[in-house]
Parts: C-alpha cells; structure tokens; sequence
C-alpha cells in the first residue's frame, strides 16, 4: 500500500481541525508546529521519503528544518504524540485506500450507491 505524502498532510488537518493552508503555512504557533512536525514524523515512517521532499510538499520548507522538527518529536518522547501519530498514520492510509460511492439506480428520492475502489 502507497500512502502519499498529501495523504498524511490531510489526515493530519482532519484530526486536529486544521486547514490545508494553515499546516504549510509559515506559522509557528506552538500548536501549529507541533501538528505539523507530528505530521512530518508520520511522513518519515510511512513514506521514507527524504526530508528534502517532505519539506517541499510543507510550504517549501528547508530539510534541516524538517529535520529539526522530526528530532523534536522525538527528543520529547511523549506517549501522546506516539498516540497522535498512529492516528494520523492510521486515517491516512484510509485516505490513501478510500473506496468511492458510485451511484447505480435509483428508487424515487432515494439513490442507491455500489462501492468500488478508487483508481490513483
């Protein structure tokens, strides 16, 4: 199974109720960051992409800086941000295995939906 970088950016965002745009943005509030380097360890683990590239899809961000935030995370080494992690991994390899709802007749109001997988 692939999980796709943007995957794991959006499954972040619906976890904690951030937008897309907040996320790469070049904010630094305390709890926009730490979303945000959350994210970036969930990337280095499920997509072992570069930091270069996971910096690129952040708001072109430098790859020390990911670097920087990848070390944070786990310098603090809290069972809430091990938490926070899985259930980002988690949500983001539903993203990336969403099945779409296709539908295929209808009876009056109501439409009935078959389910297929979608196609990447």
């Amino acid at each position: 199974m692939t999980v796709a970088i943007h995957h794991i950016k959006e499954a972040a965002c619906a976890i904690y109720d951030m937008t897309d745009a907040c996320i790469i943005s070049h904010q630094r509030t305390p709890r926009t960051a730490h979303i945000r380097h959350l994210a970036w360890v969930a990337c280095r683990q499920m997509t072992k992409k570069s930091y270069a590239s996971i910096g690129r899809e952040f708001g072109f961000r430098d790859h020390s800086t990911v670097h920087h935030g990848v070390n944070v995370i786990h310098a603090k080494g809290c069972a809430d941000d091990a938490h926070s992690i899985k259930a980002i991994s988690e949500l983001a390899v539903l993203k990336s295995d969403w099945i779409t709802a296709v539908p295929f007749r209808t009876r009056g109001a109501e439409v009935q939906f078959k389910t297929s997988r979608a196609t990447a």
